[in-house]
């Protein structure tokens, strides 16, 4: 349920930044989508999931004075995920 929370709050974030910052935005969903694919599989490549979610974490790079929610948001979701076990 808190993924899911999260998840919804990064759509909204993303949205907000999509006009200024089109290709940012789709990475940063893009990243997103392959991180919950890789951490919510039956038969999960732990390796692919930290890729995965180390390119999240990139994704945001550059916005922490611009947009301090996206990049909370997206540290939250990482944490969740590790706290998880995943």
């Amino acid at each position: 349920a808190e993924l899911l929370r999260l998840l919804s709050n990064l759509k909204s974030e993303v949205s907000d930044i999509s006009g200024s910052h089109p290709d940012q935005a789709q990475s940063i969903a893009g990243f997103t989508a392959v991180s919950a694919h890789e951490a919510t599989r039956d038969a999960r490549n732990p390796e692919l999931v930290e890729l995965s979610l180390k390119g999240l974490s990139s994704s945001v790079t550059g916005f922490e004075e611009s947009h301090p929610q996206l990049v909370q948001v997206v540290n939250r979701i990482c944490t969740t995920l590790s706290n998880l076990g995943i």
